[in-house]
């Protein structure tokens, strides 16, 4: 057989086992190039790395092609082979009965739930399941309660005419914040629409049961005090977030949107608790409902002439609620903003000579050299660099000094160094600082217009087209900018320069 044939072998196999006594067969289409002056010289296939395999096939490999026949039927009388078809057999039983290696695992995941849930709502369960079932508290009940019916959303919009309660979206961070606003500063309203929904003599005695245990809810004081909270820290975030989905946003402001809301964390920390209290206090004061947290029992011990207990269990069911719920949820966020965004400051050690005209003009030539080496290493390989070190240190100690007055950003700085057009390697760096991504909002809007454009009724679009669409679609902005009477006028020209 010569090196440009192509040799096509079409192998069936077909063998019984002991497990189910079911006959499988097997296709296998073997496609390659095999010259036969080159065989001896060329690897073995279907080789096998166990030494002690007793057929020739899978233990030597195949080599010649003219005695495959021989070689198979040897193969599929051997004990390797009868006994891989009776695991995969086997295997394959057990993926139709779902009693794979997976089924204890699963099992032991399915008991620590169950587990997890009868330590819900019991005293002394931890801080985690504590912030459990404060959270739990904003879910999708009252959402679903109001929802179920119209007669029961006619009931909701009587008594809450502006912000309705809304459902929670697991891919859109902001749904989180604006279920919690509904219910903040209108839970005066929803608790009086909880009420007449409890109290209807048409109302399903499930509906009722729901709507007596979310009224229960609304009126106890750490309720109200965890959901003035838990709104305070889900509007800082929300409003950062949004931020940092700008498609303009870039590493120094990114930079600066985290310092500034783990620095209000951190002054949250000390002072938030005591204004969501006065605020939880209001609220309960209009509802009618006693402005302190529960108390424990204690053992009763012998009080003194003139002693009083009161004011000392109030206060330390205050510190209990403090120490256990509030640090707990401000800690957490802080942890949480740290350990997200700890790849930022990674960068800022690479760029962060460049992010604004203070930072480089109070560099001293020393510092700078290390931080033009530092930046030409990390964007080097093998030996080849993006920028010419020594000319980028020259660069930017000319810079220095013709910047204009005052303090510039990193984008103010590149505008700068495009106008003047005289700093090559400038320029470079900062068009790498701008294309590190800051985000993945880019990504996801682009997934998300995909997903718009190739549906099923698109199914046979071909790439080209569809990279048309998309571009067209995320760049709506540079779109709507573009006249397009010069583009249509040109594609008439040339259509009718077509018929002649």
């Amino acid at each position: 057989m010569r090196g440009d044939e192509l040799a096509i072998v079409a192998i069936e196999e077909e063998q019984q086992t002991n497990v189910n006594s079911e006959s499988d067969q097997q296709e296998e289409n073997v496609e390659t190039n095999i010259d036969d002056s080159n065989v001896s010289g060329s690897e073995n296939i279907f080789k096998s790395s166990s030494s002690r395999s007793q057929s020739s096939l899978a233990h030597d490999g195949l080599d010649h092609w003219r005695h495959i026949s021989e070689k198979l039927k040897e193969h599929e009388n051997s004990v390797d082979h009868i006994n891989n078809m009776n695991k995969w057999n086997e295997l394959r039983i057990r993926l139709r009965k779902e009693e794979t290696i997976d089924k204890d695992l699963q099992h032991q995941i399915t008991k620590e739930k169950e587990r997890v849930s009868e330590q819900l709502y019991k005293d002394d369960n931890g801080n985690f399941l504590a912030c459990v079932e404060m959270i739990a508290e904003f879910d999708l009940r009252i959402y679903i309660l109001f929802a179920g019916s119209t007669k029961r959303w006619n009931v909701l919009l009587k008594h809450v005419p502006s912000l309705t309660v809304k459902s929670l979206s697991n891919t859109r961070w902001e749904s989180r914040i604006k279920s919690v606003t509904a219910i903040r500063y209108q839970a005066i309203e929803l608790r009086s629409a909880l009420s007449e929904l409890r109290d209807a003599s048409d109302t399903e005695p499930k509906d009722k049961s729901d709507a007596k245990n979310l009224f229960d809810a609304l009126g106890r004081f750490e309720f109200l005090v965890g959901m003035i909270i838990w709104h305070d820290i889900l509007f800082a975030v929300n409003k950062v977030s949004k931020m940092l989905q700008s498609s303009t946003m870039c590493i120094d402001s990114a930079l600066k949107q985290i310092k500034g809301i783990t620095e209000y964390f951190e002054k949250y920390r000390d002072d938030g608790f005591s204004s969501s209290l006065t605020i939880a206090k209001g609220i309960a004061t209009e509802m009618g409902i006693d402005p302190v947290f529960p108390m424990k029992r204690h053992a009763k011990r012998k009080r003194q002439f003139g002693e009083s207990d009161c004011q000392e269990e109030i206060l330390e069911a205050e510190k209990a609620f403090r120490v256990k719920y509030f640090f707990v949820l401000v800690d957490m966020a802080v942890t949480s903003l740290k350990d997200r965004f700890k790849e930022l400051m990674v960068f800022k050690d690479i760029f962060g000579f460049l992010l604004s005209s203070g930072t480089l003009k109070s560099l001293s030539d020393n510092e700078l050299e290390e931080c033009c080496t530092k930046f030409a290493e990390t964007f080097s390989l093998d030996g080849s660099s993006d920028v010419e070190v020594y000319d980028l240190i020259s660069e930017l100690k000319i810079m220095r000094f013709t910047l204009p007055n005052g303090v510039m950003s990193a984008m103010e700085i590149f505008g700068h160094v495009r106008e003047v057009d005289c700093y090559p390697n400038i320029s470079i760096a900062y068009r790498i600082l701008f294309t590190v991504p800051v985000t993945v909002a880019s990504a996801e809007r682009s997934f998300s217009k995909l997903k718009l454009l190739k549906n099923y009724l698109r199914s046979t679009m071909t790439q080209e087209r569809l990279n048309g669409l998309a571009t067209l679609c995320i760049e709506k902005k540079l779109l709507d900018e573009i006249d397009i009477d010069p583009i249509i006028s040109d594609f008439a020209s040339r259509n009718v320069r077509r018929h002649f």
